[in-house]
């Protein structure tokens, strides 16, 4: 009872990690035989696997608290709100909206000319650069597709990091990172866990 008493104490003191190892213990002595000495023993048992139990959760509880941490924190930022501004105020604008839609949907029609192997006229070339150019000189279009790019690269970025850091158990280096963004095994699709 001695061991269950001081798993008991460390979950008190939010010591979740060695609970872990006076669980595991206590499991392993178990499936080895080398308990149940007394009636009691099953009950030990019992209460040292529900402690186990409650030390995962305590752990997912970290790390969902730190995760809604780092959202409160890019939330907040200053530069993350104005790039929200800017993808708002495209939003509720129509016209550029419309112009954008018009402008991507040219784009997609002549990618798919391309792809089928019809020859593109000079013509409807020249009319979408001029229509793209327009867009680009809409300030509201422009801060939009701006604002896009750089939420999503912040989202590659964050997702990139905790990807990696679960996949090395620890925090990746500035080099691991450079190389999973450029392609590389660590985490880029190549496999083989070669930043371990």
């Amino acid at each position: 009872m001695t061991a269950l008493r001081g798993m008991r104490g460390k979950l008190e003191r939010g010591n979740s990690r060695s609970i872990l190892q006076v669980a595991f213990s206590l499991c392993s002595r178990f499936l080895k035989g080398r308990i149940f000495e007394k009636k009691h023993d099953c009950l030990l048992v019992r209460e040292a696997l529900a402690l186990f139990a409650m030390s995962i959760t305590l752990e997912t509880t970290s790390i969902i608290s730190k995760t809604k941490e780092l959202c409160a924190f890019i939330a907040e930022d200053s530069q993350f709100k104005k790039l929200q501004g800017d993808v708002a105020r495209f939003l509720a604008d129509d016209a550029s909206k419309l112009q954008y839609q018009s402008v991507h949907e040219k784009g997609e029609e002549l990618h798919h000319k391309q792809h089928a192997g019809v020859e593109l006229g000079p013509v409807e070339i020249k009319a979408f650069e001029d229509a793209r150019d327009a867009l680009f000189e809409n300030k509201v279009a422009a801060d939009f597709m701006d604002a896009q790019r750089a939420l999503e690269s912040i989202q590659k970025d964050i997702s990139k990091m905790i990807s990696l850091t679960m996949e090395l158990g620890r925090i990746p280096t500035d080099e691991e990172l450079e190389q999973a963004n450029s392609g590389g095994c660590c985490g880029g699709g190549g496999g083989g866990g070669c930043c371990g």
